[in-house]
């Protein structure tokens, strides 16, 4: 069953769909400055918060019950009015995950240049800098750090998954395991270490067991390009969601075991839906309820015991990343927190 073994409490981590950032092609150092000029000078459309994310959030974790994301403008903590901006950045960051070493808060991120270079680093509460390292020739999407082992992730636009290791020092440059056809728009290690997922816009699901070091398990039950997933607390299964609309649970052998119907269907001046892209995914609540957030503003509960799902909440921009440590926080064009005694 499904949520056999399931923990009460966790942190979990999506990234939501941005493709469009990535167009493959070359920037001139002039035209990347004007870009970058333009990108952190355009408003933000939330009241009252002292940010300006420049944009979507792309990433958001909870570290301690505290949120970071990364948008446009760079790294920032806390939401609304007590949100600020710790670092700005010179880098597009599209992702980042807590590194496990030393008591200082210190991340991992990852981003760079579309179609021209990939960069990670890491950033250090304490001292407001990061030092950045080039690993591939096309930007960083997402990033996660195996719970178990000194290894971390990387997800490729050129659809190149990368694993790497660190140390209390810092990052070691990583390599190549696997790759997709198209930009890899999320990666996730199971809480146990044996397992690192992937999810393409090739519409794939790529599962590989790292102790056994056979090719990757292919899942293709998605008819769209799929944004995001996460692994089960137990890591016995692993859920998806793509922008067909639809959020599938598999074992990690590959067997399907739940297909949430298409979330929050709109039907608008015509016979057709328009359907919601699943752009992120977490959990919440004891027992646990799976919260996915769509490309429309729709954020939903789905049951874990059947495929029962349930609108919480319309925004008015797409929600690009969710996270929960006791709250549930929800990124769009800001971060806000939202009242997890809606959630049944």
């Amino acid at each position: 069953m499904l949520v056999s073994g399931w923990r009460s409490a966790m942190i979990s981590r999506s990234v939501g769909g941005m493709d469009r950032y990535h167009r493959g092609g070359r920037f001139s150092k002039t035209a990347r400055g004007l870009l970058s000029a333009f990108i952190l000078s355009l408003p933000w459309a939330g009241k009252g918060a002292s940010v300006d994310y420049g944009g979507p959030v792309s990433d958001l974790i909870c570290i301690e019950g505290k949120p970071f994301a990364v948008s446009p403008a760079g790294i920032s903590q806390g939401t609304g009015e007590g949100a600020s901006l710790v670092w700005r950045s010179g880098t597009r960051l599209f992702s980042l995950a807590e590194l496990p070493i030393g008591s200082d808060p210190t991340l991992v991120v990852g981003g760079g240049e579309p179609g021209v270079s990939g960069e990670i680093g890491v950033f250090r509460h304490s001292s407001s800098e990061i030092r950045f390292l080039t690993v591939s020739s096309d930007l960083i999407y997402d990033l996660d750090c195996d719970p178990r082992g000194r290894r971390v992730a990387y997800g490729c636009a050129d659809g190149t998954v990368l694993l790497g290791g660190f140390t209390e020092e810092g990052l070691l440059e990583p390599s190549s395991r696997y790759k997709h056809t198209a930009p890899v728009r999320a990666v996730e290690f199971s809480a146990n270490g044996r397992y690192l997922a992937s999810a393409g816009l090739d519409g794939l699901v790529l599962v590989l067991d790292l102790d056994t070091e056979a090719s990757p398990l292919v899942l293709h039950d998605h008819s769209d390009k799929v944004e995001c997933l996460m692994f089960t607390p137990d890591s016995s299964f692993l859920i998806s969601g793509a922008r067909d609309g639809r959020v599938r649970v598999h074992s990690v052998n590959g067997r399907l075991i739940r297909s949430y119907a298409k979330l929050g269907d709109i039907r608008s001046g015509g016979a057709w839906p328009r359907v919601q892209g699943v752009l992120s995914l977490t959990f919440v609540g004891t027992p646990p309820s799976i919260i996915a957030g769509t490309s429309r503003g729709g954020l939903f509960r789905l049951s874990v015991e059947s495929v029962e799902t349930a609108p919480l909440d319309r925004l008015n921009q797409p929600i690009t990343a969710l996270a929960f440590d006791s709250a549930l926080f929800v990124g769009s064009g800001e971060v806000r927190s939202f009242d997890i005694t809606k959630i049944k």
